[in-house]
């Protein structure tokens, strides 16, 4: 019988592979499928992936009793933030947030920066310049 046609998605469209330039067509005879479950990247299938996540967030870590500031290392919003609180003599710990991911979802902190008040067990967030030093009284 007639070979059937075989279309793939070329600069945006669906277009018969038999109709590509030379060069694409031998790209595309040339592809590797990716298989992710051997992949040396760490690739696991996802329900492994999943339970070794729901191991991490059983493990929740919890902040002691104070101020923490989470930040980037390259924000220059949260550079600003760490100035006032330091000219104000306000006590805080600065924590990355890449460095302390465990700590960022424990306390559902989405953005930097954010500046977490612990008293008691109970936690207040302030996200943004603009909202710490609302709660500073700047």
């Amino acid at each position: 019988g007639e070979p059937t046609e075989v279309y793939s998605r070329i600069t945006g469209y669906y277009r018969p592979v038999q109709n590509w330039n030379d060069g694409k067509a031998q790209e595309f005879r040339d592809r590797q499928v990716y298989d992710i479950e051997n992949s040396h990247f760490g690739g696991g299938t996802a329900k492994q992936n999943a339970s070794e996540c729901a191991c991490e967030e059983k493990a929740e870590a919890t902040l002691a009793d104070g101020s923490y500031l989470f930040a980037t290392p390259t924000c220059p919003n949260c550079k600003v933030a760490c100035a006032t609180m330091d000219k104000l003599g306000y006590a805080y710990e600065k924590l990355y947030a890449n460095e302390h991911a465990d700590l960022a979802r424990a306390y559902g902190v989405r953005q930097a920066p954010t500046l977490v008040v612990v008293k008691g067990g109970q936690v207040e967030k302030y996200t943004g310049v603009s909202d710490i030093k609302r709660y500073l009284q700047v």
